[in-house]
């Protein structure tokens, strides 16, 4: 039983959440998590609340609840997190193979302030495409994403995805040049060695 100022008891049942998920004691944390949004839907802490029930969900595997609890984040806190947590949403879709929904939050999570660069989304996007059984889909993606860069190590990495998705359309001689290309281009580039295996 929780007493003395509601703030300072909204604080505790947050900290026995945090406390429990670093324990590593996920499903605890989620319990303690769902009372702090029971008893405390109006304090400033709530979006906090969301966001860390959401990553407890992710560990379980709870995807469609771990998302809920994401746009509930969202909802009440936009403008913060959203390319990282649409980023999270992406990839839970992807994993349940929910391809294009995935595709629109990688490319929310693209077009909201982000460290770092978009590169990683619009890679991932390429994936989807690739795994969604696009395959010229993702060849386009894989090219563009080629195309705009100079690093010798994402060029190494397209020229192989792209060679994937060219197999994936049954063009075995264009997959090849491009894994000849990796060869001769980029030969010391660790996606050069994976286009010969």
């Amino acid at each position: 039983v929780l007493s003395g100022d509601p703030s300072d008891q909204a604080e505790a049942q947050r900290g026995v959440g945090i406390a429990k998920l670093r324990a590593g004691r996920i499903e605890e944390a989620v319990e303690a998590f769902t009372l702090f949004a029971q008893l405390f839907p109006s304090d400033d802490r709530l979006d906090d609340a969301f966001l860390l029930r959401a990553e407890a969900h992710r560990a379980l595997g709870e995807n469609d609840l771990a998302i809920a609890d994401y746009d509930a984040y969202l909802a009440l806190r936009p403008g913060t997190l959203d390319s990282f947590v649409n980023e999270r949403v992406g990839d839970l879709l992807s994993g349940d193979a929910r391809y294009g929904e995935a595709a629109e939050r990688y490319r929310a999570a693209a077009s909201a302030p982000r460290l770092g660069g978009t590169l990683v989304l619009e890679i991932k996007i390429g994936r989807l495409f690739l795994d969604g059984d696009q395959p010229a889909d993702a060849l386009a993606q894989f090219d563009t994403i080629y195309q705009a860069n100079t690093e010798n190590a994402v060029r190494a990495a397209m020229n192989r995805l792209a060679g994937l998705a060219l197999e994936a359309m049954g063009d075995f001689d264009g997959a090849n040049a491009r894994y000849l290309d990796n060869l001769a281009s980029y030969p010391d580039e660790y996606e050069t060695y994976l286009s010969l295996i």
